[in-house]
C-alpha cells in the first residue's frame, strides 16, 4: 500500500504558480495562495511544504489546504479542510486553524468553530464554540468530516491548537472552563484530548495541570511536539497579578505535564496575543508577545533552561503574532507583524540570527503588507534556508 506521502505526491496534479518568491539571502518571502490569510506551514521529513489558510467572512469562513514540492514556487490545487461550510473563524486573529504533520506525513488540522458549527442543540456548555478536528483521509485527497472534541470543558474564546508525533499520537489542546467554574478567567484551565491512533479516536479531554493558573480567555495558545516526541503547550495565564506566559511540557505522551514560567506581563486586560514554536540545533524555540513587543527564547528540553535569542532582539516595538523557525546550523528566523491590531493589518517584519545569537539579516523596504486578521508563517527547508509566508 502506498504511504500517505506517496498519495500526497499523487494528488499534486494541477499546479498553480504563486507570486514569484522574493529572496533575501537565506530567507524567501512567499505570498499565501489565492490571497488567503492566516497561513500555517510545516515542512515534512521529505521536504514537502504543507500549508493551510483561511478564506471568506472572518466571522465564519473556510480553511483550505495545499502543498508544495518546490519550496513554495508552486502549490497543489486547494482542498477545503472543513466539510461543514463556514465553520471556521478568523476574527480576533488568534482563533484560526492550526496544522500538524504526524505519522506517515498525515496532515492534522484543528480549529475553534463558530457557534453555528456546533451541535444543533447549542444550549449545552460544551457545544458552544466547538474545538473541531479533522485529518487527511487514507486516500490523501480529502479530509474526513470534522469532529467536536469538547465533551465537557467548553467556553472557548481564544481558540486552541494541536500537535502530532511520528508514532501516531495526536494532541488537541484548548483553554476553557469546567461547567462548575464560577471564577471566570481565573478559573479557566488548559485541557488536552489525546489520540493514540492517528486521530481515529480521542480520549475525553482532561485538565493538563491540577495547579490552578487561570487562562487569559481571548488570548491564543500553541501546542507543539518536538523531534523527540515531547509535547508542549504555550498559553497565557490569568490571575490577580497579571497575564503571564506559561509553558506546559510532557515527556510521557501527555499523561503528566510540568509547568514553567516564560515571561511576565502585569496587566489586567486581555492583549489578544499569540505564541509560536520552532526547533533548532540549540533546542526548542519559543516566540511570544510581552508588554507589547516580541520576545524569543531557546529552551533546553533536558534542563528546561531558557536563554534569550539576540540582544533582547531589539524589538521593543508594537510587535504581534510571532512565528519562529530554526535549522541544524543553529540559525533562527523570527517573523512578526508590526502595527497590527483588531481588524487592522500591519507590516511584515523578520530577522535572522546565527548560532551565537548575532543578528545576521533583517527585513528590508519596501515592506510587505499583512492583511487584517492575518499574520506570517515561517518554515525551514531541507537545505536549511527559511521561508516566510504571509
Amino acid at each position: 500500500m502506498k504511504t500517505l506521502l506517496n498519495r500526497s505526491i499523487a494528488y499534486i496534479t494541477s499546479l498553480m504558480v504563486l507570486t514569484t518568491i522574493v529572496a533575501h539571502g537565506a530567507v524567501s518571502i512567499v505570498r499565501t495562495p489565492d490571497n488567503g490569510i492566516q497561513p500555517q506551514a510545516e515542512i515534512d521529513g521529505k521536504g514537502i511544504l504543507h500549508l493551510i489558510y483561511f478564506k471568506g467572512n472572518p466571522r465564519g469562513g473556510d480553511i483550505y489546504y495545499v502543498n508544495s514540492q518546490t519550496g513554495g514556487e508552486t502549490f497543489s490545487e486547494p482542498i477545503r479542510v472543513n466539510s461543514r461550510a463556514q465553520s471556521a473563524m478568523a476574527i480576533g486573529t488568534i482563533r484560526g486553524a492550526h496544522l500538524a504533520i504526524g505519522k506517515k506525513e498525515r496532515v492534522h488540522v484543528a480549529w475553534m468553530g463558530t457557534l453555528e458549527s456546533g451541535d444543533s442543540d447549542s444550549s449545552g456548555h460544551h457545544r458552544k464554540h466547538p474545538m473541531l478536528y479533522t485529518r487527511l483521509n487514507d486516500t490523501g485527497i480529502s479530509f474526513e468530516p470534522e469532529r467536536n472534541l469538547v465533551t465537557w470543558a467548553g467556553g472557548l474564546d481564544g481558540g486552541g491548537s494541536l500537535g502530532a508525533d511520528s508514532k501516531g499520537n495526536v494532541y488537541v489542546a484548548w483553554h476553557g472552563s469546567a461547567p462548575d467554574n464560577h471564577d471566570k478567567e481565573f478559573g479557566r484551565s488548559v485541557y488536552v484530548a489525546h489520540s493514540a491512533d492517528e486521530g481515529k479516536s480521542f480520549k475525553k479531554e482532561k485538565q493538563a495541570m491540577s495547579q490552578q493558573t487561570g487562562a487569559c480567555g481571548c488570548c491564543g495558545m500553541r501546542a507543539y511536539v518536538d523531534s523527540k516526541d515531547n509535547v508542549y503547550v504555550l498559553y497565557r495565564t490569568a490571575d490577580k497579578s497579571g497575564r503571564d506566559m506559561a509553558l506546559l511540557m510532557s515527556s510521557d505522551n501527555g499523561k503528566t505535564f510540568s509547568l514553567s514560567a516564560v515571561n511576565d506581563w502585569d496587566i489586567q486586560a486581555c492583549p489578544m496575543s499569540s505564541a509560536a514554536f520552532g526547533e533548532g540545533r540549540n533546542g526548542i524555540l519559543l516566540g511570544t508577545e510581552r508588554k507589547g513587543y516580541i520576545e524569543a527564547v531557546t529552551l533546553d528540553p533536558n534542563t528546561m533552561v531558557q536563554s534569550s535569542i539576540g540582544d533582547a532582539l531589539g524589538l521593543r516595538k508594537t510587535g504581534k503574532y510571532p512565528s519562529v523557525s530554526g535549522n541544524a546550523k543553529g540559525e533562527v528566523l523570527l517573523a512578526w507583524t508590526e502595527g497590527g491590531g483588531w481588524n487592522k493589518g500591519g507590516v511584515l517584519k523578520w530577522v535572522t540570527f546565527d548560532a551565537s545569537g548575532k543578528l545576521t539579516e533583517k527585513s528590508e523596504t519596501p515592506e510587505k503588507q499583512i492583511d487584517a486578521w492575518s499574520f506570517a508563517a515561517t518554515a525551514t527547508k531541507r537545505d536549511g534556508s527559511f521561508l516566510v509566508i504571509f
